[in-house]
């Protein structure tokens, strides 16, 4: 198998590089679909297993296609939001709304005051998510 294109011929292998391309833990994906009790037992065999070069070629594989969906995920909403921003027939709420939601894709968006540190009115700012800025 070339490049990691094409599925396993082993069904178990398949399906552990499928779940783990799609977030699961190597030990596991191992261990659920090899009936492997022991964590430690699992983590060494998952791990001799993503050795092998099929599977490791067919995991790269998957992992990036899965990347290129979501890239591609994020590419596009920010083409439809950044149409409807720029829509003079759309209602001026519909287009604020899609530049707000194209600000936040892009991390834009203003930080928010928290509070007064002291008497020297020091004002604290953080961004949204409640992290200070560096």
């Amino acid at each position: 198998m070339k490049n990691g294109n094409t599925s396993l011929k082993n069904g178990r292998r398949e399906a552990f590089c499928r779940k783990v391309a799609d977030g699961t833990i190597q030990s596991e994906a191992y261990k659920e679909l090899y009936g492997i009790k022991q964590k430690n037992i699992a983590a060494a065999a998952a791990a001799r297993l993503c050795k092998i070069r099929e599977v490791a070629d067919r995991l790269t594989y998957l992992k990036e296609e899965i990347a290129e969906k979501i890239l591609w995920t994020r590419r596009e909403a920010g083409l439809v939001l950044s149409t409807i921003a720029r829509d003079e027939s759309k209602e001026p709420p519909d287009r604020i709304k899609a530049i707000q939601e194209l600000n936040k894709m892009c991390g834009y968006h203003a930080p928010k005051q928290l509070q007064s540190v002291d008497s020297t009115n020091l004002v604290v700012f953080a961004s949204r998510d409640g992290t200070k800025p560096r």
